[in-house]
């Protein structure tokens, strides 16, 4: 067996025992570590659908505590507003909440109004339904409240699906009593409000009603314990969802594709495969390198001294030609050749046939304990040799420049000089082709372990438009004959600015505004003003400053500080609920307002702050 076999099958036994060490050492560390990244994946994607779900209870909140402490609500429960039901508790102003349900019942618990409409629909459904089959128990829970200020806040099964509610008692509008009932928010988990969910959350959500729910061990608490059901395909990730006496009534499930744990094989595997190409073709470039650096001119010698031993013929010369360390030991050996057949001849010469045969004898015999320490060199050197090119080449060249050459001896050796740089380049390009699938694999396995990732508390979907668009709109709430006395000016980049907001609320804010800023111009007793909109770029480009600004009657310092405080208002006759209700608008799409004036006769500044459309994202409408 020769030494470049030996050498290919020693290889690849490395190469097979070092991939199966790596595959196992992959499959017991890389995989469950992919696996772990995958089950904190699937959690934070259920905390966002967790975390949407708090917030319409949040927003249900909000409603419940303006609407419960409303001083026309509170003189319906006394019998003095009649009107109160129908002109506030109608299919539209449920629809403008986004909510199902909405009932007052009095003291004693019996209804006195209510009303529930479809959402996807709009139709309206009086109160009792017979759809609604409520748990009693759940529903007198709802009624029970020991305080002006307490609010019952959780989930009830309707009969045809979880209904999120805030129950809040009946009182004025300072939080005073008597009690006079309780005033209930509901808004239905249905399948349309599961994909909204879903869209928001940026999951795959569902619902699962239980019919018999078990109690809890934290009553009251909406999510009871998560649990996880694994797939070939799929991670299914759920949490109990309690009601309001802390029994389960329904299960919300997020479904996760195992990508992660795909994505880990996947490594896995590749690691594995280019270990094994690359392994394969070091073994096979090895070989190569060695039979041409080592074996070739090593069986050489071997040649020549087989010959001199032969034929004692100590004229022969090996002459490598080559300027490396078996060069310097073919030169060494030929020059020891040399000195031999120097011996012999002067043996020969002076006929001391039995002397020069013992000293011919002693010599061989040193020649050949020089020989093998020297094979062994040769041996211990071949490492240094690998890198050595192909010296067929240079024969090759010095053939081609040989004036002797004939014409087709030098298409030949051109074509092999050719073919060996085509296999060179291709080489090299393969060697670069593996190093940067090397990097590829490095780079993914990053990523997810940033998922990654928002939460954010979960927002509602945002539109993004042209804040000109919005603005023109808007103008139109200014009556016409005003129109012709107040001059408005838009600045230019006001126009052309995208912001990211809920169009229609942000329209009415600013309608609202801008009806406060021509009043302030009315009030100082002309009709000839100026209001002058800019927008602008802050923190970094991701929020837009909107300004509103006119020439007006302004405001006192102790005026600008309750200014957006419920039911204050500086015009006489009004109930004050326009700014207010515009910074609770503008705080649902994350945006805030404030206003400022240099005093009265000087006019006054509103001042928007929205959300900035990141550059690249399409506008709407």
């Amino acid at each position: 067996m020769g030494l470049r076999t030996k050498i290919s099958l020693l290889g690849t036994a490395v190469l097979a025992a070092l991939a199966l060490t790596v595959y196992l050492g992959l499959i017991a560390t890389m995989q469950p570590a992919f696996d772990d990244l995958e089950d904190r994946s699937s959690r934070v994607d259920l905390a966002r659908a967790q975390h949407n779900l708090e917030g319409q209870l949040e927003s249900l909140s909000r409603f419940s505590f303006d609407w419960s402490t409303w001083d026309e609500a509170y003189e319906y429960m006394q019998g003095t507003n009649p009107d109160f039901p129908p002109d506030n508790i109608e299919p539209l102003t449920l629809a403008g909440l986004d909510i199902n349900w909405l009932a007052l019942y009095d003291q004693y618990g019996q209804l006195a109004a209510g009303l529930y409409i479809d959402l996807s629909t709009g139709d309206p459904h009086p109160v009792p339904l017979s759809t609604l089959r409520f748990d009693e128990r759940a529903l007198t829970r709802l009624k029970q409240h020991d305080s002006e200020t307490s609010e019952i806040l959780g989930m009830i099964d309707s009969g045809v699906g979880p209904l999120i509610v805030s129950s809040r008692p009946i009182t004025q509008a300072d939080s005073t009593g008597p009690i006079l009932g309780t005033m209930i928010f509901g808004r239905l988990i249905d399948d349309a409000r599961l994909a909204e969910m879903s869209r928001d959350a940026e999951v795959n959500a569902s619902l699962t009603r239980i019919e018999q729910g078990r109690y809890s061990t934290g009553l009251r608490d909406q999510f009871g314990e998560i649990s996880q059901t694994v797939t070939a395909l799929v991670r299914f990730t759920s949490v109990e969802l309690h009601d309001v006496l802390g029994r389960q009534i329904a299960s919300l499930q997020v479904q996760s594709p195992r990508e992660i744990s795909a994505l880990g094989a996947n490594t896995t595997m590749s690691t594995l495969l280019i270990l094994l190409v690359v392994g394969g073709i070091t073994i096979v470039l090895a070989a190569l390198i060695i039979g041409a650096v080592i074996v070739a001119p090593t069986r050489k010698l071997q040649q020549v001294l087989a010959r001199i031993e032969e034929n004692n013929d100590t004229s022969v010369r090996i002459r490598l030609g080559r300027n490396d360390e078996i060069g310097d030991l073919a030169r060494s050996i030929d020059s020891m050749l040399g000195r031999l057949d120097d011996l012999k001849q002067q043996s020969i010469e002076q006929s001391f046939k039995a002397g020069m045969a013992e000293v011919a004898a002693g010599l061989l015999h040193n020649v050949r304990n020089a020989l093998m320490p020297a094979i062994n060199n040769v041996a211990m050197a071949r490492e240094a040799m690998i890198r050595r090119s192909d010296d067929n080449l240079s024969l090759a060249f010095d053939e081609i420049g040989a004036s002797g050459t004939d014409t087709e001896r030098r298409k030949k050796l051109l074509k092999f000089v050719a073919s060996s740089h085509e296999r060179s380049v291709q080489k090299r390009a393969e060697a670069i082709d593996y190093l940067a699938n090397v990097l590829d694999q490095l780079d993914q396995a990053a990523e997810a372990v940033k998922a990654q990732e928002k939460f954010a508390n979960p927002k509602p979907v945002f539109e993004h438009v042209k804040l000109g668009e919005v603005l023109d709109i808007s103008l139109g709430v200014i009556p016409a004959d005003v129109m012709t006395g107040v001059e408005v000016i838009i600045g230019t980049e006001a126009r052309g600015i995208r912001v990211s907001v809920h169009r229609v609320p942000l329209m009415q804010v600013i309608g609202n505004v801008l009806m406060n800023a021509v009043d302030s111009i009315l009030e100082t007793g002309s009709s000839v003003g100026r209001i002058s909109i800019d927008a602008r770029r802050v923190d970094g480009g991701s929020k837009v400053a909107l300004t509103i600004k006119d020439d007006g009657a302004g405001m006192s310092m102790d005026k600008l500080e309750r200014l957006f405080e419920r039911d204050f208002t500086t015009k006489e006759g009004v109930r004050g609920l326009g700014l207010h209700w515009s910074a609770n608008a503008l705080s649902g799409m994350g945006a805030t307002i404030s206003a400022s004036s240099d005093g009265p006769g000087h006019g006054a500044e509103f001042r928007i702050l929205l959300q900035a459309t990141k550059p690249g994202t399409m506008a709407n409408g």
